[in-house]
């Protein structure tokens, strides 16, 4: 979905997703069909061959999708931009609400921003703020067009399982929306993309959960996760048995390297260099070096163009992480140099700047008193992701 006012990346959902959403619905009595965001459909057209009978109602406000809509007595297709406006009540108790919202931010006007407190998706924080994570804003949506009893499907991101930005969005579907099982799917679906996906089913207003069944889409495992380690985010975590065969850091050839001097010798020597504060500030971009690669003398303790650099220590700064574009540049000792073969580096920075990996720097670092990452950290993280 693309909004009038933000542009947003458009990846339509897989037909594989679609049929096994379908597949998953088959035997369910369905009478509405609603697609919040639809994009060019493939969500709702999947459903509908299997609920012929269902009326649909397919909500999108990039015209350049409408066309591949189509048009019938029985699908209804609705210009609304879902961030600020919405979508009409469901008047069935028989009906299936489907989404594969944006992973993104969105800008919205105070009014939603509060509705969106009031629904218990997220916290006060986000009065304040005028951008917020549009996944939520579809829950929302969902919740605000369904009646007690409407089913509730969502592609969203791995994170919603384990990031804390997600916290309060998935408290409030555990204690009140009977969100009873997901799928995880351990191959990234989405070509174009790093981003790995989940599949929820919840009942609106159906009350609380007694357990999330978890669903492997690769190795066809189940495995049942009581609610309260859901709400802490810890899936993945208790699943990491059944995701055994997913690739680490250091099965893609990487080389780590810490740098050698402190912040302070470098500033009395007069040296340019990057240090974990820096990288805090420009977190997820990119870096240019001060000189050419090959003109450096003690070449091991320069960072060059494609190498990733993550702070290793400091509060706020422990896992960030931002990429070398050109030249080179010295690290302090507070930095890790992480130097990747070229066709694995932009694909490994995606992911290590991600929700699910900063969640994992935050979960596993070690230290009493000032928690600081380790190679064996970096070394042992499973990827998740196609890179």
């Amino acid at each position: 979905m693309k909004s009038s006012r933000e542009k947003y990346d458009f990846f339509p959902t897989p037909l594989s997703i679609a049929e096994e959403m379908a597949q998953w619905y088959a035997d369910s009595d369905i009478n509405h069909i609603v697609d919040l965001g639809c994009g060019e459909g493939n969500l709702f057209k999947a459903v509908k061959k299997h609920q012929c009978e269902s009326k649909v109602s397919a909500y999108e406000i990039d015209s350049s999708h409408m066309d591949k809509l189509g048009s019938a007595d029985d699908i209804g297709i609705f210009d609304l931009d879902l961030t600020q406006h919405s979508p009409r009540q469901v008047k069935e108790r028989s009906s299936l609400i489907i989404s594969n919202p944006p992973f993104c931010k969105g800008e919205l006007n105070l009014s939603v921003r509060k509705k969106v407190v009031l629904s218990g998706l997220a916290g006060q924080h986000i009065i304040k703020s005028k951008r917020i994570r549009l996944e939520v804003v579809f829950l929302y949506r969902a919740l605000e067009a369904s009646l007690p009893g409407s089913l509730i499907c969502f592609i969203l991101p791995i994170a919603f399982l384990t990031s804390r930005v997600f916290y309060r969005a998935r408290k409030t579907m555990l204690e009140e929306h009977c969100w009873d099982s997901c799928t995880i799917y351990e191959n990234n679906e989405f070509e174009g993309t790093e981003t790995r996906v989940v599949m929820i089913h919840a009942t609106a207003q159906a009350g609380e959960t007694q357990g999330v069944k978890v669903n492997f889409s690769k190795s066809g495992l189940t495995k049942k996760i009581d609610i309260e380690d859901v709400e802490a985010g810890k899936v993945l975590d208790l699943c990491r048995n059944e995701c055994n065969d997913v690739p680490k850091i250091q099965d893609f050839g990487v080389e780590l390297s810490r740098g050698k001097q402190c912040a302070k010798m470098l500033r009395d020597i007069g040296l340019q260099f990057v240090h974990s504060s820096h990288i805090r500030q420009l977190h997820s971009g990119l870096i240019k070096g001060v000189s050419k690669s090959n003109e450096t003398e003690n070449k091991e303790q320069f960072a060059r163009a494609g190498d990733i650099l993550i702070s290793r220590v400091g509060t706020r700064c422990l896992g960030k992480a931002v990429m070398v574009e050109s030249g080179a540049i010295q690290y302090s000792d507070s930095v890790i140099c992480l130097r990747a073969k070229k066709q694995y580096a932009k694909g490994l920075f995606n992911y290590l700047v991600s929700d699910e990996v900063q969640y994992y720097f935050q979960k596993y670092a070690h230290g009493s008193c000032a928690k600081l990452i380790t190679y064996d950290m970096i070394r042992e993280l499973p990827v998740s992701v196609a890179i």
